[in-house]
């Protein structure tokens, strides 16, 4: 389905209104589930084996942060970025054509 949402507006209540019944079950599911970070991480990426701290990254920043305004008046970005470095073969271009 999808609907594309302002972020300043969305509150759970809105959510749930714009998500249909499936959706709203399979999230709520999902909620439960004691292993979700690495049942994401591994859908994200099953073609790759290892390189767990990697998955891990880039998974959050799929996800992004919060982005955050701090007592002096700066804004921080709620953006998360990640330098992968390493041995040629070693799987890095994969992980950005997932």
């Amino acid at each position: 389905m999808g609907v594309e949402m302002l972020l300043t507006n969305v509150t759970p209540e809105v959510m749930r209104h714009n998500m249909s019944d499936a959706e709203w079950s399979k999230i709520f599911e999902m909620n439960r589930d004691k292993n979700l970070y690495n049942n994401l991480i591994n859908s994200l990426f099953p073609s790759i084996h290892g390189n767990d701290q990697v998955k891990k990254g880039v998974t959050l920043m799929l996800f992004g942060g919060v982005p955050k305004t701090t007592g002096e008046g700066t804004t921080l970005r709620g953006d998360i970025n990640c330098c992968i470095v390493g041995d040629p073969s070693c799987a890095k271009s994969q992980f950005l054509k997932q």
